[in-house]
């Protein structure tokens, strides 16, 4: 459980760094909403159809 809220944390961090560097906030919005998709597929779906 430490290393996944570290992990978390550790995205979160990056995050923030990334908002200070992209001034356009439609961008960084859709990025946001991209990464989460891809966090969600990943978190739920990643290990595809276990039989």
């Amino acid at each position: 459980m430490k290393r996944v809220l570290g992990f978390a944390m550790f995205c979160i961090a990056l995050g923030i760094l990334l908002m200070m560097l992209i001034d356009n906030e439609v961008a960084g919005f859709f990025l946001a909403v991209g990464l989460m998709f891809v966090g969600y597929q990943l978190f739920c779906c990643g290990g595809g159809k276990k039989k």
